[in-house]
């Protein structure tokens, strides 16, 4: 029926949520794949290139602990997240 399960994560309760119930499906199902991913929201007005680039490297590894939070859950269940930042 489902090969693969997408989880976009963004470190809400929601997505935790969504993830908890993605997990168990993949349980149901003797499916062992989850997808996560996170968008990087677009960034409007900044006139500075160093400063964009600061927030971008900032938000990128925030949006990388949360992916590594959630893989770490779904570890613990048994089951792998190929994970992807984009």
């Amino acid at each position: 029926m489902f090969s693969k399960v997408l989880i976009p994560v963004d470190g809400s309760d929601n997505s935790s949520r969504a993830l908890d119930a993605a997990l168990s499906l993949s349980e149901k199902l003797g499916e062992d794949y989850c997808n996560s991913c996170y968008q990087v929201a677009p960034v409007v007005d900044i006139q500075s290139e160093k400063l964009l680039r600061d927030l971008v490297e900032v938000y990128e590894k925030e949006s990388q602990h949360i992916i590594s939070k959630f893989s770490k859950i779904a570890t613990k269940k048994g089951l792998s997240i190929n994970s992807k930042l984009l």
